[in-house]
């Protein structure tokens, strides 16, 4: 039998779903307990609920009593999944970037603002680090960068500044030499 999406109405306050051969029609402050009682029949039968699936967001239902009452903790960990997203994507990152990284890749089923604050604060300055300013790095990153940076001959990194690579006695003779010090 072929997979087919199912069909979802909201007109009033009824919610109906029509998906294959099986129809059914609920009220809508009767949904939430409805897709728990679902639930728990797929378990019962053997098959697995869809996480990505409920009738809250398809419907359109989330202003309901009963979804603002109950909302689940995310079982997700954000921490790991931003490593992995951050480490393909080296460099600093601002918390906006990695919000929205967060969102589109449905790193946490909880709220993604909340989630992002927990996961960079708790592993602060372990896994990431931070420039003061909302911008965050992997922790190998930089040290991986400063690495790199002291294993390249001197004249072989470009340099960042002029003074870079001049003595202190250098500076010293041209500060002299421009402002007459």
């Amino acid at each position: 039998m072929e997979s087919v999406a199912p069909k979802i109405s909201l007109s009033q306050s009824n919610l109906t779903v029509e998906w294959g051969r099986s129809h059914v029609q609920v009220h809508v402050d009767d949904a939430a307990a409805l897709a728990k009682i679902l639930e728990g029949v797929g378990q019962l039968v053997g098959t697995e609920a869809r996480d990505d699936f409920s009738f809250e967001q398809h419907a359109g239902v989330e202003g309901s009593k009963s979804a603002s009452k109950k909302r689940r903790k995310s079982r997700k960990n954000v921490g790991d999944a931003l490593v992995i997203w951050m480490s393909a994507h080296p460099g600093w990152h601002s918390e906006e970037k990695l919000l929205a990284t967060v969102i589109a890749h449905r790193m946490s089923d909880a709220e993604p603002k909340r989630a992002l604050k927990i996961a960079l604060g708790r592993k602060k300055d372990e896994v990431f680090v931070t420039d003061g300013l909302g911008n965050w790095q992997l922790k190998e990153d930089v040290e991986m960068a400063s690495k790199v940076k002291h294993l390249q001959p001197s004249g072989a990194s470009e340099d960042t500044s002029r003074w870079d690579s001049s003595s202190a006695q250098e500076i010293a003779r041209a500060r002299r030499n421009l402002l007459g010090v």
